[in-house]
Order: C-alpha cells, then structure tokens, then sequence
C-alpha cells in the first residue's frame, strides 16, 4: 500500500537525480576536454610563435646597436675639425643671418 508507494517514490527520485548528476558529469567532462585541447593548441601555437620572436627580437637588438654606432660616427665626423671652444658657441655668435652678409663689404 502507502509504504509501497513512498518507496517507489523514493527511488524513482533516486534514479532522476542519479541521472541528473551523471548528465551534469559528462557536460562538465565534455567542457573540460574542450577547454583542455584548446588549452594545447594554445600552447603549441605559443611555443611556434617564440623562436620568429626571439630573431626578431636579435635582429631589434642589433639593428639599434648599429644605429647608434652610425649616429656617433655622424656626430663624430660632424665635430671633426671644429674647436672645443667653438662648439660651445651658439649659432648666434659663429654665424650670419642673410642680412648681416648683405652689409659686409667685400
């Protein structure tokens, strides 16, 4: 009767969330496999992607090493010839406006 019916109740509760629970399992399963590959592929792509950006990043390092060496040879043959003491002049004092030629004779 009445206690029959409970314990039919009971374990037809029983089995719905044991079928829920497992359901629930093998989604997240599922998610986490899915995540878990893309997580792989992410770091095969990495690892890929490390030796071009290791050259690139040599060939930066040696490329601005020999910029500045072009820039010091530069200013190094600019001052080439020119005295210490006029290199402290300012330009208003070692040269001429185009005015200043027109009125000096010769």
């Amino acid at each position: 009767g009445v206690h029959d019916f409970v314990q039919e109740q009971i374990d037809q509760f029983r089995n719905d969330v044991t079928t829920a629970a497992l359901n629930s399992v093998r989604i997240v399963e599922r998610r986490q496999g899915h995540i878990e590959r893309r997580q792989s592929d992410m770091g095969e792509s990495i690892a890929e992607m490390r030796t071009p950006l290791e050259q690139m990043l040599s060939q930066a390092i040696s490329l601005e090493q020999r910029l500045r060496l072009v820039v010091n040879e530069q200013q190094a043959s600019a001052h080439r010839g020119t005295s210490t003491w006029r290199l402290g002049l300012g330009p208003s004092c070692t040269t001429m406006t185009q005015a200043e030629r027109q009125t000096v004779p010769g």
